[in-house]
């Protein structure tokens, strides 16, 4: 799918998935406009860099640079990914430190060996990646399906980074400390397990923040506050905005979807249901403050 590439241009902008726009008109809110720069194939994500240039990852494996309003011909990196339904590139991040070490981050669905996803940095040497620079940060649990990856991730104010891992299609593991799946980790930036995470007895357990989640595709970090918001993609029914800013929390999949009366889990700061009908919404997959 070819997407022409827009930005919505001067809160907290929420995404859905996207329909023709023969079925859904687009309606911007005061002071926004709407620019296009160019053509990528599926996009997923992107990231600002400092100078200006925007790095934005296609699904097939390729992250593109737009610079000075136009979409570079030769892409900033490739790898080799699964593309088999939600498999793929999913997202991508800049170091805090990007002006001085140069340092990508990108989440993805590894395409050779065993099916699994993964973190890895890379270096920028320019508008290219340093040829060989790719560290692996973390290798995830094998994949057993082909759907709920997640991906969202951000640093922190306290300099850690914050990746949302989606459930991997099997709910069970949303409720399971013991694997990275249905989760938000917070991790030093090589990997590690910092200080300050709430759980213990096992590497993953040691490197989650919260819990009870679905599919995490995106999440941001509110400027100013500092506070963590995890937009999880529902099931029957809901969709969620979750405030992961305290540790240790529940968001309660598959126990519950939208908001619950069980007080073992924390509730969504936000729930809009989805479905047909102007009343209801889409998939939320995306969400960011500027």
């Amino acid at each position: 799918m070819k997407s022409a590439l827009r930005f919505l241009l001067p809160a907290f902008l929420i995404t859905t998935s996207l329909l023709p726009d023969s079925l859904c008109a687009q309606t911007f809110p005061a002071g926004f406009s709407q620019v296009t720069v160019g053509t990528v194939f599926y996009p997923t994500s992107m990231a600002f860099a400092p100078d200006g240039r925007i790095f934005v990852t296609e699904k097939g494996g390729k992250v593109k640079i737009v610079k000075n309003g136009t979409v570079l011909s030769t892409p900033f990196l490739q790898v080799t990914v699964a593309q088999q339904n939600e498999q793929g590139l999913s997202s991508i991040l800049l170091d805090p430190d990007f002006s001085t070490n140069k340092y990508v981050y990108i989440y993805y669905t590894k395409g050779t060996g065993t099916i699994r996803n993964r973190l890895s940095r890379f270096t920028a040497n320019g508008d290219v990646a340093v040829p060989g620079s790719e560290v692996v940060i973390l290798d995830f649990e094998p994949c057993e399906g082909t759907i709920h990856n997640g991906g969202g991730m951000a640093f922190g104010p306290d300099g850690k980074l914050y990746i949302a891992i989606g459930n991997d299609n099997v709910n069970s593991y949303s409720q399971n400390l013991s694997n990275y799946k249905g989760k938000v980790l917070r991790i030093n930036p090589d990997g590690s397990a910092p200080s300050g995470n709430p759980f213990t007895g096992s590497e993953a357990a040691e490197r989650i923040w919260c819990y009870g989640l679905r599919n995490p595709w995106t999440l941001d970090i509110q400027p100013g506050t500092g506070k963590i918001f995890v937009n999880d993609v529902g099931g029957s029914n809901w969709e969620e905005i979750n405030d992961a800013t305290a540790a240790g929390k529940n968001f309660g999949w598959p126990g519950a979807e939208g908001n619950s009366s069980n007080p073992s889990y924390t509730n969504p700061r936000y729930a809009y249901p989805h479905g047909p009908g102007q009343s209801a919404g889409c998939a939320i997959t995306g969400g960011a403050f500027f």
